[in-house]
């Protein structure tokens, strides 16, 4: 037997709970990858070349995007990009672009850095960073650190701890609204609960398969008999009610409808039976006698007419005889006559 409840659906909670907890984890997971961080976003460990005050400083760079990196946002003076020729620079300097890519500067202990200049070079090769600082500016104590953003941006995906950690916790943060939908999907609308034998109310949803073989292997109540009272007792025989509706001892469903709406007219007036027109018909066929036509037969192959018992098969037959005849003699005249005018 089922009835409805109010009780929410318990996986909301379920995913819920997950959810905060693959965050709690990785929170943990990432304040443990602090040499990770360092590694994938800390210009200092990543820079190609380091400059610092009014200097100038050579690196190797490779073809692609760098930034200038400083610690303050702050004017630090003519900062140029020259490639070597030889063993001077160049005179000619590598023009400033806009790099496009996702990768920001960061340490463990939560340093702020900023962009100062960009550069995309085009050539693998020697280069010098120089800086110079004008009258009015105080650089002598600025850093500047230059940053293969194109390959640094990769770098991230070689610390598997930090990706772990940054996977676990996009996969809580998008647990959360989940939970969320499906609490408020599932408010207010009612669950199917199930009654047991003995009375106890179990959620269909709880329905697991221990709980399944708890109820099988509870022993049978036994129940007793509703109609007692009535004289009735347990029996495999079949008990045909028509007599008892006919004398209006049994109620039909009809009449229990009646009197559960007040109708105690319409229960009292009594039922016939509606199968009494068939049953006659059965016992009208059942008494009428089946026709022989053993003997009908028998003169078929026989050809003798004095064992057929009446006058109608008979003459039915001596009619079907003579056309037959008369078929015949016109069939073979047809054929001799065309074989002659052939």
């Amino acid at each position: 037997m089922a009835s409805a409840s109010g009780q929410s659906n318990p996986w909301a909670m379920r995913i819920g709970i997950f959810g905060l907890v693959c965050i709690f984890i990785s929170a943990i997971m990432l304040f443990g990858q602090t040499d990770a961080i360092d590694n994938a976003f800390n210009p200092r460990n990543l820079s190609e070349i380091k400059v610092t005050g009014e200097n100038s400083e050579v690196g190797e760079l490779e073809i692609g995007c760098h930034i200038a990196v400083g610690l303050e946002n702050k004017e630090y003076g003519d900062m140029t990009l020259r490639q070597m020729a030889g063993s001077s620079p160049s005179s000619d300097t590598i023009d400033t672009a806009s790099c496009a890519t996702d990768w920001q500067p960061m340490d463990s202990s939560g340093q702020e850095y900023y962009f100062v200049e960009e550069w995309d070079v085009k050539e693998k090769g020697e280069y010098v960073l120089s800086m110079e600082c004008s009258s009015d500016l105080d650089c002598d104590n600025s850093t500047i650190w230059l940053v293969d953003v194109t390959k640094a941006q990769w770098t991230v995906f070689g610390e598997t701890g930090l990706i772990l950690a940054g996977g676990m916790c996009c996969f809580g943060l998008i647990l959360l609204p989940v939970a969320l939908i499906l609490y408020f999907s599932n408010k207010g609308k009612s669950n199917v609960m199930m009654i047991n034998a003995n009375g106890q109310i179990i959620p269909v949803t709880d329905l697991t398969p221990q709980t399944i073989e708890r109820m099988a292997n509870k022993p049978d109540e036994v129940i007793d008999n509703p109609f007692a009272d009535t004289g009735i007792s347990n029996s495999e025989e079949f008990i045909d009610g028509k007599e008892g509706v006919e004398n209006g001892t049994l109620l039909t469903t009809e009449q229990v409808f009646a009197l559960m709406r007040g109708d105690v007219e319409e229960a009292q007036n009594r039922v016939s039976d509606p199968f009494a027109d068939f049953n006659q018909k059965m016992e009208q066929n059942a008494n009428e006698e089946k026709k022989d036509n053993s003997n009908i037969i028998a003169f078929w192959d026989s050809g003798d007419d004095e064992i057929i018992t009446t006058k109608e098969s008979k003459q039915s037959i001596k009619d079907r005889k003579q056309n037959l005849k008369i078929n015949k003699k016109q069939s073979d005249k047809s054929d001799w006559k065309e074989w002659d005018e052939l």
